[in-house]
């Protein structure tokens, strides 16, 4: 299967089944964006990789809600590094 071909959403309920590679392949897909989110938010570098990194354990741990009230992976993802990297309250995933 090619993981780098598949939509969000397909890699998202792959996750929820535990597939790493669909893991993977979402968090190449997305982790410098995530990145840059979080270091717009004023963090230095190894704190924003430090947020970065946490925030993707949290979806590979529960991937159930990561798409609330129709916003896309992409929004989701980008909205849950910048919540944690401000230190704001997560909603749950």
């Amino acid at each position: 299967m090619r993981y780098d071909q598949l939509s969000d959403e397909k890699l998202v309920d792959l996750i929820a089944r535990r597939d790493a590679a669909a893991f993977d392949a979402l968090y190449e897909r997305y982790a410098r964006q995530a990145l840059a989110v979080a270091l717009l938010v004023g963090l230095d570098r190894a704190a924003a990789e430090a947020i970065v990194e946490q925030f993707f354990w949290d979806v590979w741990r529960c991937t159930a809600t990561l798409t609330r009230l129709g916003a896309s992976v992409r929004n989701s993802l980008m909205l849950g590094v910048r919540q944690l990297a401000q230190g704001l309250p997560q909603p749950a995933l």
